[in-house]
């Protein structure tokens, strides 16, 4: 998935917080809590938080991520409004974004998602990710 809603925090009561919102999460950690369930005595989580799907478009179509997301956040206006409001709660919106082999890549964010974001009190993050081996030859082949 390429757009994710994310709520998180060093002192966030998690399982409070979404006992009281109609959305589901896809992903959910808990602060102390093995990072990865395979390596339990390993790193431990920070802070606890939650993920939801903002977007499943794919990273190479962030104008599809964009469309989805804003009716992410009208959809869910009011689940995000408590969010916001939870004590030690941060949120933010993450676009997974493929970094193209050109001289310079933009990604615009129209005045409508900026303004949504905004007024719902949440960041927004563009992750960068390089294009794998695989992706590279079939971009090659094109």
């Amino acid at each position: 998935m390429a757009c994710v809603f994310r709520v998180f925090g060093d002192n966030l009561e998690i399982d409070a917080l979404l006992e009281k919102l109609n959305m589901e999460p896809y992903r959910l950690w808990r602060k102390g809590e093995p990072r990865n369930w395979r390596f339990p005595e390993g790193k431990k989580s920070e802070c606890s938080g939650a993920c939801f799907t903002a977007s499943d478009a794919e990273m190479w179509e962030f104008p599809i991520q964009v469309e989805e997301t804003t009716e992410f956040l009208k959809m869910h206006e009011k689940d995000i409004k408590t969010i916001v409001a939870f004590p030690n709660a941060e949120a933010a919106l993450d676009f997974g974004i493929e970094l193209k082999r050109d001289f310079l890549n933009c990604d615009y964010l129209p005045p409508e998602l900026l303004r949504l974001a905004g007024n719902l009190g949440i960041g927004i993050e563009l992750s960068h990710y390089a294009p794998t081996e695989e992706e590279d030859q079939i971009e090659e082949q094109s």
